[in-house]
């Protein structure tokens, strides 16, 4: 089995489904670990804490921005749908810690902001990672 059989075993939509759980995982380790330095300076006292939901929210851009750079890489084609969908697994990944952590998620406020700010973060790699085409020498 060569490597052109091999290509096209892997469909294209499973190419992207995967590529956007990689993404969304890379984009949740991102947000955590952002999301762990904001607590460090808060708990030291840099940062104020009414600025804690502000943390919450550009960690989730980073997240967002992260896990789409991840898998639009991964994927290369359809980059705006990849990053949307990362995205959008992202969100849901985090409603579910949500609901397992705190047995509620409120979709108010805040909650719809960081929504935002992730799908913000996926559609702005799915824009800005695609890769430019090679010129065909005719």
């Amino acid at each position: 089995m060569g490597k052109r059989e091999a290509r096209h075993e892997s469909s294209g939509a499973s190419r992207a489904l995967i590529g956007c759980a990689v993404g969304a995982a890379a984009g949740l380790a991102a947000c955590l670990i952002v999301l762990a330095a904001a607590a460090l300076l808060i708990s030291s006292g840099s940062i104020g804490e009414e600025r804690a939901v502000l943390c919450t929210g550009c960690a989730c851009l980073v997240g967002g921005l992260a896990g789409g750079f991840v898998a639009v890489r991964q994927v290369g084609r359809r980059t705006l749908l990849v990053g949307m969908g990362c995205g959008v697994l992202l969100c849901a990944v985090l409603a579910a810690v949500g609901v397992v952590c705190f047995e509620n998620v409120h979709l108010q406020g805040s909650s719809l902001w960081n929504c935002g700010a992730i799908l913000l973060g996926g559609m702005c790699m799915g824009l800005l990672g695609t890769r430019s085409k090679k010129k065909r020498r005719k």
